[in-house]
Parts: structure tokens; sequence; C-alpha cells
């Protein structure tokens, strides 16, 4: 009989149990949220850019005299310098790469400048070069290395392009036709890119533009045809600028195939 008391106690506590077990709420998974994706580089983007810049500009008399042509000594060649300065306002657009760490892409730049510059020269001080650099271009390649993820530092290197002109004044009075003319050279440059989002960046650089020789021919305004002076212009220019680029279109992650 205590047996057979036993075994019913057993069967009504199991029954119950699994009763209540059954009516217990199953709880629903804890689902996180994915974690944020990673910061690229990777994107095509266009920009705007302001700066200042300022030019080393040597002039040096390769030959005629005072617009009268023939042979001259060496000792009545002159030499000169009119050191153009100024700010710049353009442009860039580019592309951008990231593979790991490391980030490489192309660029292309245009700036309106206002440069000028003025000096006399050294035999004849009351004569003056004048110059103006009214825009900038350059096309270089760049790559870089990103620091604190949305940080990239970068050097860059390409073809420089410059639009300039020319004149000689005395006492202040033009007495040169202008000479102008378009000059390639080479540019290399340093700087640092911020990302404050993942669409917009903000950048400081450094560019150095160098122009190498050119002689240009001055003819005299007001004297007989012919008379003209040669003279070997060698210009570089140093430029810092600041600029803010949006960045308009992903193209993705670089997949290594194998």
């Amino acid at each position: 009989m205590k047996k057979i008391l036993m075994s019913g106690i057993s069967l009504a506590v199991l029954f119950t149990g699994s009763a209540w077990a059954a009516d217990m709420r199953v709880k629903a998974p804890i689902l996180k949220a994915p974690p944020p994706a990673a910061f690229s580089w990777d994107s095509v983007y266009i920009g705007g850019e302001v700066g200042y810049g300022w030019g080393n500009k040597d002039w040096t008399q390769t030959g005629s005299f005072f617009g009268f042509p023939g042979p001259v000594p060496a000792f009545a060649l002159d030499r000169g310098r009119s050191d153009p300065r100024g700010g710049l306002a353009g442009g860039d657009f580019g592309f951008l790469r990231q593979m790991g760490t490391w980030v490489w892409g192309g660029e292309f730049n245009w700036d309106a400048a206002d440069m000028k510059g003025t000096g006399g020269q050294v035999l004849f001080p009351a004569f003056f070069g004048r110059s103006r650099v009214n825009w900038v271009a350059t096309l270089a390649g760049r790559i870089g290395y990103t620091v604190w993820e949305r940080g990239l530092l970068y050097a860059k290197g390409g073809l420089a392009v410059e639009d300039e002109n020319h004149q000689i004044l005395v006492a202040g009075a033009v007495v040169t036709d202008r000479v102008s003319e378009t000059r390639t050279g080479f540019v290399i440059g340093a700087g640092y890119e911020h990302a404050f989002a993942n669409n917009l960046s903000a950048k400081i650089e450094y560019n150095f533009l160098d122009f190498g020789n050119r002689t240009s021919e001055f003819r005299f305004a007001a004297a007989p045809a012919g008379l003209v002076e040669d003279w070997r212009i060698r210009q570089n220019i140093h430029v810092v600028k600041v600029g803010l680029n949006w960045h308009f279109w992903s193209l993705g992650p670089v997949v290594a195939n194998y």
C-alpha cells in the first residue's frame, strides 16, 4: 500500500512539473547589432581648395643689348629677379584605392592664381622685370599610409603646368610687349588628409613645382622692328593649400586574386 501511494505522488509531481514547464514563456534570443563597417578610402572624389604661393624667378640676359642686335660682351649681360607671390583658389578631382594600411591613387588639380612680382636688374636698376602667374595645374600620383583609421599621410608627384606673362619696365613705364607662355615642369608634394565622415574629408598640403629654364624674346614696343632682348627665365613655385573633398562614389575594397 505504501509503495502504491508513493508511486501516485511521484506521478502527480511529474505531471504537474511537465504542465508548468509547458506553460513557461520561451525567451526570444538576443540579437546583437552587427559591428560598423571599417572605414575605407576607396572612392572617387571632387573638392575645392585655397592656398598661397611664392615663387623664385631668376632672369639672365642671353643676347642683345637695349634692343640693339649683335653680339654682346659678357660683362654687359644683366641679371634680375621678379619673385611672384599671392593667393590661389581652385579644385581637384581624383580617386583612391586602399590595400591594407596603404592607399594609392591619382589626382588632377587646377588653381587660378594671382601671383605677381617685380624686381630690378643688377647693372641697370631703372629696368625692371615684371611677372604674373595666372593659373597652375598638376596631374599627379598619390601614395599614402593610414593613421588613426581615418587619417592619411601621403606624398604626391607628377606633371605641373603653369600660365604666366612677363614685361620689362623702365622707371615704372612698360617698354616691351607682353610675353605670355604656358610652361610645363614637375610637382612633388606631401600632405595630411582626415575623413570627418564617410564621404567628407579635409586636407592640408605643400607642393614644390619646378619649371626649369626658358628663353623668351622681349620686343621693345616703341622701337623699330627687330630690336629685342633675350632673357632666360628660371621658375619654381612653392604652394601651401587647404581643401575639402567630397567622396561621392565608393569603389569598394581591392580584392586580391591568387
